[in-house]
């Protein structure tokens, strides 16, 4: 931790780290390792998750939350999968497809109790259009920010979240929720 510690100026930001170094490492590696199952992989990932959290922590208002949680689980899911991806795309891999998981986690969405048609049609939408919509809407993060998070260019990030947005409309409508535009 250390490390880590080096990079960051100020002793409230050392502090809010700490917390959530604390706090969220072990849930990390857990998450990091039900994707790549490899411990050594899953420690990087996990490494590499710790400096993208570096690098937005001034985002991060509430450490004990439940938007944090989700924004440190959506980092170290996406950080795991561009290292499963690159390791594939090398040839390196023993992963097994069919042993290629995604645990979803439960980002205790469903407490927003008085939108729940809301809540059921994000459930819908593929997990990369969700996690856009959670970064965005929800974390209020800049089409830059996430696309760097993700690892994607934001004309891409636009493209999915354009798409998203109309899949979202189109769930809600089946629904029978009204939709303001």
């Amino acid at each position: 931790m250390l490390m880590y510690l080096a990079i960051i100026d100020s002793e409230k930001d050392k502090s809010k780290f700490e917390e959530i170094y604390i706090r969220y490492k072990k849930l990390m590696f857990y998450v990091a390792n039900q994707i790549l199952e490899d411990e050594s992989l899953s420690e990087d990932a996990v490494h590499n998750s710790f400096i993208k959290i570096i690098d937005n922590l001034s985002k991060i208002d509430d450490v004990k939350s439940v938007k944090t949680k989700g924004f440190v689980v959506i980092i170290v899911k996406r950080t795991s999968i561009n290292i499963y991806n690159r390791r594939k795309r090398e040839e390196i891999s023993d992963i097994n497809d069919e042993n290629y998981k995604f645990n979803t986690l439960d980002l205790s969405i469903e407490n927003l109790g008085e939108y729940i048609n809301l809540v059921e049609a994000l459930k819908k939408l593929p997990q990369i259009d969700l996690q856009i919509m959670l970064l965005k809407y929800s974390h209020g993060f800049s089409n830059k920010e996430i696309s760097k998070i993700l690892n994607i260019t934001e004309a891409n990030l636009y493209k999915r979240n354009k798409r998203a947005l109309e899949k979202l409309k189109k769930l809600l409508y089946e629904m029978e929720v009204p939709v303001n535009e």
